[in-house]
């Protein structure tokens, strides 16, 4: 994967080759291997690689007939593309380059055809038009800015503060949503001015102003029959392995994320199929004697001879890692999972560039407890959105930092889908991409790693969204359908057990260093902003569900805003970090 920047301004001959290389300079980690630039009167585009296929011949831009494409992409189907669209004179064996022959064919709806992950910027010189385009789930990330210069555009949000107008401010919309639900929603971005691109979104930009904004849905009412459980078995399967095999195309060596739970071990059976080399698996566990990802993490890997690798995590990587965790994530997400999953990629990071995750498998097959609660009766779809803010009736945050709106008011219900439909969309269109694809995306690319999600692909939403509700909830248990094949291909696996969560220990930490913790992070500026100091101190010495996830929001919030606000030194521990003044 790569990192991308550019922009599009106002003033012909405007030529900013500083802010281009200060815009590339800070994506640097996403593609260590490469960079490149192109400059033409008022546009100009940067790139930074990290090689997975066609080591040594793709570097970007891409240019031909006046076109020019940067892309932060993974592109599954490009032999099948190449082979359709005939003769092209290919400068490499990238699966980017296939997009411009696309463009040129099809042009604004070249998206529809592509199936993989991206983020992207194609210039056309003819038609003096930028169009900057994201994928249908938001796998990938891309933020842009209009200032007084013109249309500035980057992989991440830290690529464009400073840039042209662009300044560091919290953007108090997305600030409340960061605390309510430990991520924000929609276009909005922590930083004002700053916004995100939408999964599916397409924009196309003319003389430095947005023209045309276009949107690639990847959940559409289906056109086809209801089929036989026995016929949606076979559709997931030969899906499986049509996604598996596509996401397993690299020149150079792939590995796992196992955690041991329906979705990781699906993809671990098909990949021991697939590879004629062991596949590299990885897990993290906890030292709180909770052992269970570990010890069924092992026999999985035991019985489909992977080479396995265990990482455990204690105290004493939340106390000493959380800070610089919280640098590489400049659009913030308070979500537990950050901790395992940016020191089991640093781990990966060693061995190879690219590994296989479940991301996805929850909201397409429909795995989350939430779910099923709406096929009771008289249940209303929207009723399981409208969950009170993290602080409520807590007394911690001052008034005009309380949410004015939850959760129900993105979510927009549609005749076409079932109410658990309409509940997975949500899903799709909010949580996934803005909490647990920008995780993954942000821990993994830190240490130069490509993180591939395999159920997040075109031909696996047949036999999942779009399968009858009792395919996905049956038996009290979720992600019914995937649970089948996984009990036909492997009992011991013992798929229709009941689900143990991942949980990341963190509360419990938090509360074991408490009073020391809460002190810290009541005195900091930030925090006097948004709540009342003694009510914060006291939070953090208080055992219980509720007030340990309000600790560890303020606890995030302060060192990320340490660390991306005030630019301050994220090395050393939390309270090296927070007591530097």
């Amino acid at each position: 994967m790569c990192g991308i920047a550019g922009y599009f301004n106002f003033k012909k001959n405007s030529f900013d080759s500083e802010i281009l290389e200060k815009m590339k300079d800070s994506l640097v980690h996403r593609g260590p291997d490469q960079h490149g630039f192109y400059q033409n009167q008022n546009v100009g585009l940067a790139h930074t690689r990290l090689s997975i296929i066609d080591l040594y011949n793709g570097k970007q831009p891409f240019s031909s007939d006046g076109l020019v494409l940067i892309a932060n992409a993974e592109i599954y189907n490009y032999k099948e593309l190449m082979s359709s669209l005939g003769d092209y004179n290919y400068t490499s064996g990238s699966d980017c380059e296939v997009i411009l022959p696309l463009y040129q064919k099809y042009g604004n709806k070249f998206t529809e055809h592509l199936r993989g992950m991206y983020s992207l910027a194609l210039y056309d010189e003819d038609k003096e038009v930028l169009i900057i385009s994201r994928d249908p789930f938001g796998i990938k990330p891309l933020y842009y800015s209009i200032t007084n210069s013109g249309f500035y555009f980057a992989s991440e949000i830290g690529a464009l503060c400073d840039v042209n107008g662009v300044k560091k401010e919290i953007n108090n919309i997305a600030l409340k949503e960061l605390l309510a639900n430990q991520y924000s929603f929609d276009t909005t971005s922590i930083i004002k001015g700053v916004s995100r691109l939408l999964p599916g979104e397409t924009i196309i930009v003319k003389k430095g102003n947005i023209e045309k904004k276009i949107i690639n849905e990847p959940l559409k009412k289906s056109v086809n029959k209801t089929k036989s459980e026995t016929e949606y078995l076979k559709i997931l399967d030969n899906a499986l392995y049509d996604s598996v095999s596509k996401h397993l195309r690299s020149d150079v060596p792939l590995g796992l994320f196992l955690s041991g739970g329906i979705d990781s071990t699906v993809l671990l059976i098909i990949m021991s199929e697939l590879l004629e080399n062991r596949v590299n698996s990885y897990t993290a566990y906890f030292d709180t004697g909770d052992y269970f990802e570990k010890e069924h993490s092992s026999f999985l890997s035991s019985k489909y001879k992977s080479n396995h690798i265990e990482l455990q995590i204690g105290k004493e990587n939340f106390l000493n890692d959380l800070p610089r965790i919280i640098k590489a994530i400049d659009d913030p997400v308070a979500d537990y999972a950050i901790l395992p999953t940016f020191l089991l990629a640093e781990r990966a990071s060693k061995d190879l560039k690219v590994v296989l995750c479940g991301e996805g498998g929850d909201e397409l097959f429909g795995g989350y407890g939430r779910y099923r609660k709406l096929l009771r009766p008289l249940s209303f779809g929207h009723y399981i959105f409208e969950k009170k803010s993290i602080f409520n009736n807590l007394g911690i945050l001052r008034e005009n930092f309380l949410p004015s709106i939850n959760q129900s008011y993105y979510y927009k219900k549609s005749p076409a889908f079932t109410k658990l439909q309409n509940a997975q969309l949500f899903d799709c269109k909010f949580w996934l991409p803005n909490d647990l694809l920008n995780k993954v995306d942000r821990c993994l690319m830190h240490h130069g790693l490509e993180g591939r999600t395999p159920y997040l692909d075109k031909s696996i939403i047949e036999s999942s969204f779009h399968l009858p509700d009792k395919l996905k909830i049956n038996r009290g248990k979720g992600k019914y359908l995937l649970r089948k094949w996984l009990y036909e291909r492997d009992k011991d696996s013992k798929p229709f057990e009941r689900k143990r969560g991942f949980t990341v220990p963190i509360q419990k930490w938090i509360f074991e260093e408490g009073k020391k913790i809460g002190s810290l992070v009541a005195e900091q500026e930030c925090i006097k902003e948004i709540a009342f100091p003694s009510a914060v101190s006291n939070i953090f010495e208080k055992d219980s569900k509720k007030t340990g996830l309000a600790a560890w929001v303020l606890l995030f919030y302060s060192l990320w805003y340490k660390s991306h606000l005030l630019e301050k030194n994220n090395e050393g521990s939390i309270y090296d970090v927070l007591s530097e003044k």
